[in-house]
């Protein structure tokens, strides 16, 4: 069985519900936070606040959060879209 989804969702063009609305692109919110947790088993698992899967989780949030980076490309597309 499928979702139904308001009349509004689609008008609008994207969804505001559920998930998205805590996140328009909870696809790279994951991706991030994944690394994030990642990096904190592995603390818990070395005991060592200093290891290098701490570059993942850098690299990951400095690939789609700074300024001009991947959520920035997204965001400039979509409202393009959808004015």
């Amino acid at each position: 069985q499928r979702l139904q989804l308001p009349p509004e969702e689609y008008a609008r063009g994207f969804i505001e519900s559920g998930l998205w609305a805590y996140s328009r692109h909870p696809n790279y919110f994951c991706e991030v936070t994944l690394w994030w947790v990642f990096y904190g088993f592995s603390v818990a698992a070395t005991g060592q606040w200093l290891n290098w899967t701490i570059l993942g989780a850098i690299f990951l949030t400095l690939l789609f959060l700074p300024p001009g980076a991947s959520l920035d490309v997204t965001e400039a597309l979509s409202s393009q879209k959808y004015p």
